[in-house]
């Protein structure tokens, strides 16, 4: 499989001229040539991802400016991965989509700086190229140097396993009481902005649908945009089978004792969960019947712009918002919401599923889950009300209360079914604690919100 051309070079200050000189001057005011260009690793950063770097740039009157490059794996294995599940949409995002969602929300008051600008959630992105044949992807994104990993702040999670390894040797770590308050406050603040952020990007297009229309240039590269209007069936059948395929594969690899060489543990009730959503996985007629295409089904799916990987670790932590109000109840911390391979149409309150079960101990995103889901219901209303005008007559209607918070429930616990089934897949790479993690942080899930087995859907794309 051959590279795309903007996949190499980036450290040739002649081609990255080529690249990114307009950019430079129109967005930053930075005018003058560039001498020399070079990558070096980001560190800090949790996930499994590995396919960022810093893009060092000198000019010639001697100033310098870091930015980060996010490029699709140079191997082979990484391009088939990324083609098939669609994740070069991300360098078409930044340069379509992105932009609108601003010029949409632009009436909006989220977040004010002390310019009173409104301090947007979406990076700002110098360049951006992909190949869907390929399915590669590069884009250069602007460099936040006081920002730190939203999910470093959720210590239960897996990703921070090695951190807190290392804080254990640190004696001069602060594990004071007044510290593990302040922490948990702070996650508090995140979880809720990450909940108004939420609401903005759904908001900005709900049940618009301009995301359907051909002509437009990202629609037809937004996960779920056929399937939710009936079309393409074959290919919703054919990525659907793979995770029941995949499923069925751990399921007979775990009886054998072989499923991570038998070092993760499935309890029979979250098998059984497992096993009910995936039944119905291949039904596309039962999945188009899901969604309120017309917007007068009340007891239906609304749909929206969403992003589709919602979680505190696809969130960066502007640390110099962080100042001695974070114990007030009205702190906000300032968050950007990165990593938008999977952004397409779908529910929108199951991006926040997926944010709590992802990183959050169980107990406290059951405590947190009626806030959450009135911020994210007041600020969906108001969203509507700035980007369609307040008397508008076609304006959507909000779902209550109780609907957000239980598809926020099922949502999350369904989209994660199809991502628990698909990583079973990944034995040889995924460390095995993690599958440990993600289990557990299901089931957990499961039986503090009284899931059960006979009421769960089918695994969300």
């Amino acid at each position: 499989m051959a590279g795309a051309e903007f996949m190499s070079s980036w450290d040739d200050p002649t081609i990255v001229s080529q690249r990114l000189s307009s950019p430079l001057q129109n967005r930053l005011n930075i005018t003058s040539p560039i001498l020399t260009s070079t990558i070096a690793p980001l560190s800090n950063h949790s996930g499994l991802s590995g396919d960022l770097s810093l893009l060092i740039l000198t000019f010639q009157d001697d100033t310098s400016i870091t930015l980060v490059l996010k490029r699709t794996r140079p191997n082979i294995d990484s391009q088939k991965y990324s083609k098939k599940l669609g994740l070069y949409r991300e360098g078409v995002f930044y340069s379509t989509i992105g932009p609108w969602i601003k010029e949409r929300l632009n009436r909006v008051v989220h977040h004010p700086n002390d310019n009173g600008d409104m301090f947007f959630f979406i990076p700002q992105a110098l360049y951006s190229a992909c190949d869907a044949d390929t399915g590669q992807k590069a884009i250069v994104l602007e460099y936040y140097q006081d920002a730190a990993e939203a999910g470093v702040y959720f210590p239960h999670s897996v990703h921070n396993t090695v951190r807190k390894m290392q804080e254990a040797q640190n004696s001069k770590t602060n594990h004071s009481e007044q510290h593990t308050i302040k922490m948990t406050k702070l996650r508090k603040s995140i979880t809720l902005e990450a909940s108004r952020i939420a609401a903005l990007l759904h908001g900005s297009f709900y049940q618009d649908k301009s995301l359907f229309t051909n002509h437009q240039s990202f629609a037809k590269h937004l996960r779920m945009v056929d399937w939710i209007q009936g079309k393409n069936k074959e290919s919703y059948v054919e990525s659907q089978q793979e995770i029941v395929d995949r499923w069925s594969r751990a399921k007979s690899r775990r009886i054998n004792g072989e499923f991570f060489d038998g070092k993760v543990q499935l309890s029979q009730e979250f098998v059984q969960v497992m096993d009910a959503s995936c039944a119905l996985a291949l039904d596309f007629d039962l999945f188009v019947s899901k969604w309120n295409l017309d917007g007068r089904s009340d007891n239906k799916l609304s749909w929206s712009l969403v992003h589709g990987d919602y979680h505190p670790g696809n969130f960066l932590f502007i640390k110099d918002a962080m100042g001695t109000d974070i114990m007030n109840d009205g702190y906000r911390p300032k968050l950007m919401l990165v990593d938008w391979e999977v952004v397409g149409v779908g529910s929108g309150p199951q991006d926040l599923g997926q944010f709590l079960i992802s990183h959050t101990e169980t107990k406290e995103a059951f405590n947190l889950l009626d806030e959450v889901a009135t911020v994210y219901r007041q600020t969906l209303q108001s969203t509507l009300d700035a980007v369609n005008g307040d008397s508008s007559s076609d304006k959507p209607t909000v779902p209550a209360l109780e609907a957000i918070k239980r598809e926020i429930i099922y949502g999350g616990i369904e989209r994660w079914v199809w991502l628990f089934a698909y990583m079973t897949g990944w034995e040889e790479s995924m460390p095995w604690m993690y599958m440990q993690f993600f289990h557990d942080q299901m089931q957990n899930f499961i039986v503090i919100n009284n899931i059960r087995a006979e009421d769960v859907g089918m695994p969300r794309p």
